[in-house]
């Protein structure tokens, strides 16, 4: 009988421990993916409105995407950035990511926690799908929205994704999280099928269909969520967008 509670003691003591390492490992990734830094990567300047968009995955280090504002207080990115305990229509993201802005020349640099999911698209893990999310930020931001312009776009236009490129190497080995935001150029091609757009009455070569495929810009991680965005006569950025109908 002594032996048997003593077994149970020290079951309930390794039991403790694994429960306090986690608990430590969790607090590490949070201090990691709420402190990341982020810097504009171009002496011409960035748009003010694109934020790092830092997350908790159920283990291993934090991911990182690319987000933008729509509103004071709320953010496009991709559906699949999101964490799946928040990944539905109401679904509190407090404490699972944050939004880093950096510093634009205008705007100083700024970082918020994320509230609440507002709506996403049905998929996430589908390439010829919509994933999209919208996310609502604990507070407003004072930077500047992106326009969005729904003039279409054609095959062979030049588009830019601006999009951060995370140090995988320095957030393994340091556990930080130093990045930049800079534009990739992408030219549209719509001489594939494989983008078929079914749901719309435009054709897929239809310079107004909702599905863009897009060449000579690498998919990768950090560019998830990445606005398109095209600089007008006026000098001004403008998101290229052409929401599908599952967007609120």
């Amino acid at each position: 009988m002594h032996l048997i509670r003593s077994a149970v003691v020290c079951v309930g003591l390794f039991h403790g421990l694994a429960a306090s390492d986690i608990s430590r490992d969790t607090e590490r990734r949070i201090l990691t993916a709420k402190q990341a830094q982020v810097r504009c990567g171009v002496s011409s300047g960035c748009p003010e409105g694109i934020g790092l968009w830092t997350f908790l995955e159920p283990k291993g280090v934090p991911s990182q995407c690319t987000s933008f504002l729509v509103g004071p207080d709320q953010v496009l990115t991709n559906h699949h950035c999101i964490p799946p305990g928040a990944a539905r229509p109401g679904g509190s993201c407090l404490g699972l990511v944050w939004i880093h802005f950096p510093s634009t020349g205008k705007a100083p640099a700024d970082s918020v926690s994320c509230q609440e999911i507002v709506a996403l698209s049905p998929t996430s893990n589908r390439i010829d799908q919509p994933d999209w999310a919208l996310a609502r930020l604990t507070r407003p931001v004072k930077r500047e929205i992106l326009p969005v312009s729904r003039q279409g776009l054609r095959d062979l236009d030049s588009v830019s994704a601006w999009t951060f490129n995370p140090d995988w190497g320095q957030l393994a080995l340091r556990e930080r999280i130093r990045t930049e935001l800079r534009p990739i150029d992408c030219r549209v091609s719509r001489r594939t099928k494989a983008f078929h757009d079914f749901g719309s009455t435009a054709e897929y070569s239809d310079s107004l269909s909702r599905k863009v495929p897009l060449a000579s810009c690498p998919a990768q991680k950090g560019n998830s969520g990445a606005p398109l965005l095209r600089r007008g006569e006026d000098g001004i950025w403008r998101v290229h967008a052409l929401l599908d109908r599952s967007a609120p």
